[in-house]
């Protein structure tokens, strides 16, 4: 073999390993390439369950939360004292079953305010009387959203479910 040759031949054998280095330094990059799409994506949804709770929270945080104190009766009357632990409603309209002669209701009650409900029941016999009756309250919350909860005036602490 000539000088020649071996000198060919060694370029040879050097371009040759320099195309297998230069081949495993590219499967490289797409493998660094793939973890790194593959991070982004991991991170990507991360960020959305993120938000999806974050909304979730901001949603519950919006609605009341009724914490019964007491209640006392007058007469023809029963007043239901309470305390919003949950955030501030505009309460739309209270029903009760049987239907009370009047009811008062606050328009608006705030994050941790107490307020009352008072329900007025007269008698047929024209006697003052107040019944176990059921009561459903109509809210809107500050994110516009309608909502109702139904109580039992002997439990008002256990909610009922609304069908």
């Amino acid at each position: 073999m000539t000088l020649g040759e071996i000198i060919s031949t060694s370029i040879a054998g050097v371009a040759l390993i320099v195309a297998c280095l230069a081949r495993l330094d590219s499967k490289k990059s797409a493998n660094a390439a793939q973890k790194s799409a593959e991070a982004a994506q991991r991170a990507n949804d991360l960020m959305a369950r993120q938000l999806e709770f974050d909304k979730q929270k901001v949603k519950s945080a919006s609605e009341p939360v009724f914490q019964w104190r007491d209640h006392s009766a007058a007469g023809v009357s029963l007043t239901e004292r309470f305390q919003n632990l949950g955030g501030r409603v505009r309460i739309i309209s209270c029903e009760s079953n049987p239907p009370a002669d009047r009811i008062d209701k606050p328009e608006y009650v705030d994050e941790k305010q107490e307020a009352a409900f008072t329900f007025a029941f007269l008698s047929k016999s024209g006697f003052p009387s107040i019944p176990q009756f059921d009561f459903t309250i109509n809210y809107e919350t500050q994110l516009n959203k309608k909502g109702s909860q139904r109580f039992n005036s002997n439990q008002p602490y256990k909610p009922i479910a609304l069908n």
